[in-house]
């Protein structure tokens, strides 16, 4: 990404969007630490390098994100998530229409939890020098009923996943 890709945020010092994963139109956010405060166009050119390393990180790695997922068992979660909502009469397999209107069908797969993953967001904060990731995921089928998965990646490009919110 360039300087030119992102504008003063609402809520954090700048946004922007780019394609990660295959997804269009991700919403990125920078936040620099409080002694910023005045210079984030300084701060954002002396850190460019590094937010396009940490995004370029974050799209080559996305099945290090994935495993994490898997290994905090987000796929049991969505299976107890998906099962809450109203049973589809007509399956033979047990099956479950979420609240997007797309069946789920039970057990779910590791294989396809991770297709359905999408990422819609992704927050950088600097800190004294270093930085760290939080990514907001969707799944489709909507698993979770509208709540969206968080997971953070440190200053060392470990992943842990933050479980639901929203």
């Amino acid at each position: 990404m360039n300087i030119t890709d992102f504008t003063p945020g609402k809520y954090d010092d700048f946004e922007g969007k780019t394609s990660v994963w295959g997804t269009k139109d991700v919403r990125i956010a920078i936040a620099f630490p409080n002694e910023a405060e005045g210079k984030e166009d300084e701060y954002l050119a002396k850190y460019l390098v590094s937010i396009n390393e940490k995004l370029g990180w974050i799209e080559q790695n996305r099945q290090k994100v994935e495993q994490a997922l898997l290994d905090n068992d987000m796929v049991s979660l969505a299976e107890d998530w998906a099962s809450s909502a109203e049973e589809a009469e007509d399956e033979e397999q047990e099956c479950y229409v979420v609240e997007d209107g797309q069946k789920v069908f039970l057990p779910i797969s590791d294989e396809d939890f991770c297709k359905s993953l999408s990422l819609v967001a992704i927050t950088l904060s600097f800190d004294e020098e270093t930085l760290e990731a939080e990514l907001i995921l969707v799944c489709k089928p909507d698993y979770f009923a509208c709540h969206c998965i968080m997971a953070t990646i440190n200053a060392e490009n470990q992943v842990k996943c933050g479980g639901l919110a929203g």
